[in-house]
């Protein structure tokens, strides 16, 4: 179910059009489940993720929401930083804020950059980098009319890192994670390269988010590991399928028997986790990143992205390369020019945008 193109695929056999208005893709799933029975719901689109929880009974749903309990930290940011951060959960330092003076005392107090954050939203669609008073004012200005407060954090710098994890009522069945690079189309947007990590405070984490949201499917969790110390910190819970599930080959072979084992619940004796991973370089996200950067771009990274496009999905692929060669060209008269303009091509609508 989706407003896109997600029906061109091969892996589609039935493809219902729905809004792209989070409400009106909800009443639409709430028929659609009223209809018939389905094995499993997963909703890949964090704001009809929200509209559901909000319109639908918590008893209906209970069987397909990707949370038995502590719905609110799953459709929350806030709430769920809240709640990690009662935990004990390292986390950098955070403040709500309400106006542009609260937020400028608290850049005062921890003379850092601070990273302004909406509730919701995915892609890094509100997240905004405050190196000074102008930019936080501004990022304030933009989001408080909408939340009524904003998350003001500590900028920490590092690497991004993300964790692809499936959990089974909050117990992680499989996991893998990677530090992440080459986001498309922003700087806070999803990473389209991702190199395999290992961290000692990962798999406590992990466990830990599970077991206070007991998520049930796929989730992405975020980090950032501090350049100087090497501490991990949390970041937040992204309730859906990300790139590290399904985006490359090598993800889709790690993953299966993990969801086989989820589907016909079957017991596992031990997690099945994955570290010391070949680097995963995504069709077509890459493709479109080098569009953006070519002076940034990898031959090798291009020619892995390349090696994992499905050819059966010939119509998908050729639609995704021309778009990106398209990309690659309106920008070239720019990049000739003598001096740097700011050529930042709009946000792109995922083929996920309201999915299911």
């Amino acid at each position: 179910m989706s407003p896109g193109l997600v029906g061109l695929s091969s892996f589609v056999s039935r493809h219902e059009r729905c809004s792209r208005r989070p409400s009106e893709a909800a009443c639409q799933l709430a028929r659609l489940i009223s209809q018939r029975r389905y094995d499993w719901i997963i909703v890949s689109d964090e704001d009809l993720l929200a509209a559901a929880a909000e319109m639908m009974d918590p008893l209906e749903c209970r069987a397909w929401f990707p949370a038995d309990a502590k719905r609110s930290a799953i459709v929350s940011k806030y709430s769920f930083l809240e709640q990690m951060s009662a935990l004990g959960v390292s986390i950098p330092a955070f403040r709500f804020v309400r106006s542009a003076d609260e937020a400028t005392e608290w850049m005062g107090e921890l003379q850092a950059p601070l990273v302004i954050k909406g509730d919701r939203g995915f892609g890094g669609r509100e997240v905004r980098l405050a190196p000074d008073v102008a930019h936080l004012r501004s990022a304030v200005a933009a989001l408080t009319p909408v939340y009524g407060r904003v998350l003001a954090q500590r900028w920490i710098r590092g690497d991004d890192v993300s964790a692809s994890v499936l959990y089974r009522h909050g117990e992680p069945i499989a996991w893998q994670a990677f530090r992440t690079s080459c986001c498309y189309p922003d700087t806070y947007s999803a990473s389209t390269l991702h190199e395999s990590i290992v961290h000692p405070a990962l798999e406590g984490i992990i466990r830990a988010v599970g077991a206070a949201t007991r998520f049930h499917g796929f989730a992405g969790v975020d980090f950032i590991v501090d350049a100087a110390s090497r501490e991990l910190f949390l970041l937040e819970l992204n309730p859906r399928p990300t790139l590290g599930h399904a985006g490359a080959a090598l993800s889709r072979r790690f993953f299966e028997p993990a969801v086989r084992a989820f589907i016909s619940d079957a017991t596992q004796a031990e997690v099945h986790r994955e570290s010391g991973a070949p680097a995963r370089v995504f069709f077509p996200s890459y493709l479109f990143y080098a569009s953006k950067h070519p002076q940034r771009a990898k031959l090798s990274h291009l020619l892995r992205c390349f090696s994992d496009m499905p050819l059966s999905d010939w119509r998908v692929c050729t639609w995704l390369v021309i778009r990106s060669l398209k990309n690659a060209f309106t920008r070239a008269p720019q990049r000739a020019r003598s001096f740097p303009l700011p050529a930042r091509l709009p946000a792109r609508r995922a083929l996920s945008r309201g999915s299911v």
